[in-house]
């Protein structure tokens, strides 16, 4: 039986010089960084693009992970950042996905789902930003209210407000 080393180990690896260490948490993370991108950025294309941005910057970076959080949290506060900035650099201005033919991700993919489902894709479009990434983080990443905080850099009382007042919107 394969013993699992946590993220924590691998990154006291690639950070002690084994670059191909990193292989693994990109391997381990790569499914819901993607899913996240292309639930922020709303293009498969792009999210691929900015999926790779987003594991290049974090390898470059990644002496400034302190371990306070886990790595995945941290992680995504770099794909919201990088998705964040690209959306300002383009003037808030969405492409459409181009047609195109669709090859199964051989890939475990949990939010596969979401993502194939144009209706939930519209209405996640349809949410203003800041409402549809906490959705993305709470309902499809999984993150629990603490680590949406650390992410969005606020309060844990700010996410769980900002959450209410979605809830509130969907009723009226």
């Amino acid at each position: 039986m394969e013993k699992v080393i946590d993220d924590r180990a691998i990154i006291q690896k690639v950070l002690e010089g084994d670059r191909e260490a990193y292989a693994e948490l990109v391997r381990r993370h790569s499914c819901r960084v993607i899913a996240l991108c292309s639930a922020l950025l709303s293009d498969p294309v792009q999210a691929e693009d900015a999926a790779q941005e987003v594991f290049l910057k974090a390898y470059r970076s990644l002496k400034s992970y302190r371990g306070g959080s886990a790595f995945s949290t941290w992680l995504y506060r770099l794909t919201f950042n990088y998705c964040t900035d690209l959306l300002r650099r383009r003037g808030r201005q969405r492409m459409e996905p181009m047609e195109m033919e669709i090859v199964p991700d051989p890939r475990p993919n949990p939010q596969k789902e979401w993502e194939a489902d144009d209706t939930v894709r519209r209405l996640l479009d349809s949410l203003p930003e800041e409402a549809k990434t906490i959705l993305i983080l709470r309902e499809i990443q999984g993150l629990n209210y603490e680590e949406i905080a650390e992410v969005l850099s606020c309060s844990v009382d700010a996410v769980k407000a900002r959450r209410a007042a979605q809830e509130k919107a969907r009723f009226l």
